[in-house]
């Protein structure tokens, strides 16, 4: 006799889905395997569709934050009149949020310069394309692969 199915509660699957629960973290919430999930024809579309809804709703809630088009309070108090009055507070624009979403989506990204220094000058741009090649033909010289001098040390600064 084979074992009885295992019921499955949607709801709470799509709500895990929903917050980007993995399957592994869904599966062990739920007590069952991986296995048994996957095995569920349904399963695959509503975790797929459910979590990309989620995905969605987070890059909504992104944008809205980072125009200060949030809600962050709603209160209904009574005036003198005795009428019910609304007032509702938005939260400020986040710098933080504006600026990630650029990186995201503008393709921005913080400013890294490089500095190098070659031989005995300051800057690379100080030696000629002749200079160059033979710093480069000397190095290549010691042991074939380029790397026998250590004729460029670079660092990395981030503004």
């Amino acid at each position: 006799m084979a074992r009885p199915k295992i019921e499955l509660d949607r709801e709470l699957i799509k709500k895990l889905a929903f917050i980007q629960c993995t399957i592994k973290e869904i599966a062990l919430i739920c007590g069952v395997s991986e296995d048994t999930l996957q095995r569920r024809k349904w399963f695959s579309t509503l975790y797929k569709k459910t979590a990309e809804d989620g995905r969605s709703s987070l890059r909504r809630l992104q944008w809205k934050v980072a125009n200060g088009d949030y809600l962050a309070k709603r209160v209904t108090r009574t005036n003198k009149a005795g009428d019910d009055v609304t007032e509702e507070t938005f939260a400020s624009p986040n710098p933080t949020m504006l600026i990630w979403l650029g990186k995201q989506y503008l393709g921005q990204a913080d400013k890294t310069e490089i500095e190098a220094k070659i031989g005995d000058k300051d800057n690379v741009r100080e030696y000629t394309n002749e200079e160059l090649r033979s710093i480069i033909d000397k190095g290549k010289g010691r042991n074939g692969n380029g790397r026998g001098h250590g004729i460029i040390i670079a660092t990395e600064r981030q503004n």
